[in-house]
């Protein structure tokens, strides 16, 4: 007999240290799970209200888990099979709420495009994408860089949340609810222009660890290359605060591909360690009869 059982906080740093094996292979849910230990101390109250780790049977030493937090799912398993996960996801999935799936694994997605179907759900969005990796040792050789004239870095502030989400392509109601969490919580660096203090750019640490929402927003500094500057000032945060960079370039999206490229003519590493899917998935809605 089966039953989901949540993963007791005192867990999560073991059950986190289960995903350093092959590293950086699992970089995402060793990432994910430092996370809310982090937010843990930080805002617990949110934590203890909102954020659900569950295990199958009580037993997550194979890295079988499922996590959500508000409308965000994320889940993993080191099970060769991933039979544990499949009836993990079956039994803990809501086929009424719509889900928010980041980093889904190449080898979970046929699974989770399963259970999605035998709940009678749909999908209302997917992309793929090119997991990429730069190791904290190699950044913490850059120097920082210097932004252009008229231009300086800063993290962004809470008040930024509602602007930032009104550029998020996937946003909905939760979406500014989101960004401030991000922003008081994580690592985030904006670009202001000095003369009016006008924020101009950004990037983010997303709950998973991974640096993402990389927005210019002046027409003016477009094609300028601030977006390298401003990865490589956030990569350098990330480091110092001892970890490794990884995010996710839309594998269909040429301009993302170029931005690697000029990373990489930077003589920045950027390894590619996987492919991955972002999906968002929720009730069908069926047509109603007149």
């Amino acid at each position: 007999m089966y039953h989901r059982e949540p993963i007791p906080s005192t867990d999560w740093a073991s059950l986190r240290d289960l995903f350093l094996i092959e590293w950086p292979k699992h970089i995402v849910s060793y990432s994910l799970l430092q996370n809310y230990i982090t937010w843990l101390t930080k805002d617990p109250k949110y934590v203890k209200e909102n954020v659900e780790i569950y295990s199958l049977n009580g037993d997550w030493k194979d890295g079988t888990f499922y996590l959500v937090d508000d409308s965000y799912l994320f889940f993993d398993s080191l099970d060769a099979d991933n039979m544990r996960l499949e009836i993990l996801l079956d039994m803990s999935l809501d086929k009424t709420k719509t889900y928010r799936c980041r980093s889904v694994n190449d080898c979970h997605l046929s699974i989770l495009n399963r259970v999605i179907q035998r709940l009678g759900m749909k999908k209302s969005y997917e992309m793929d994408g090119l997991m990429v990796h730069t190791p904290r040792e190699f950044i913490l050789t850059f120097p920082d860089p210097t932004p252009p004239d008229g231009v300086y870095f800063a993290s962004l502030n809470p008040k930024h949340a509602k602007l930032i989400a009104s550029f998020y392509p996937l946003r909905d109601q939760s979406t500014p609810g989101l960004f401030d969490r991000t922003i008081r919580l994580n690592t985030t660096l904006g670009a202001f222009e000095k003369e009016t203090g006008k924020l101009i750019g950004w990037c983010m640490q997303f709950q998973s660890g991974e640096m993402t929402a990389l927005q210019i927003i002046d027409k003016k500094w477009l094609r300028s290359g601030l977006g390298g500057l401003i990865v490589v000032a956030a990569s350098r945060k990330v480091a110092l605060l001892g970890s490794d960079f990884f995010a996710v370039i839309d594998s269909n999206n040429v301009a993302s591909k170029k931005f690697m490229a000029k990373q990489r003519e930077m003589g920045i590493i950027v390894n590619i360690i996987g492919t991955t899917h972002h999906i968002v998935f929720g009730p069908e809605k069926r047509k109603a009869f007149s």
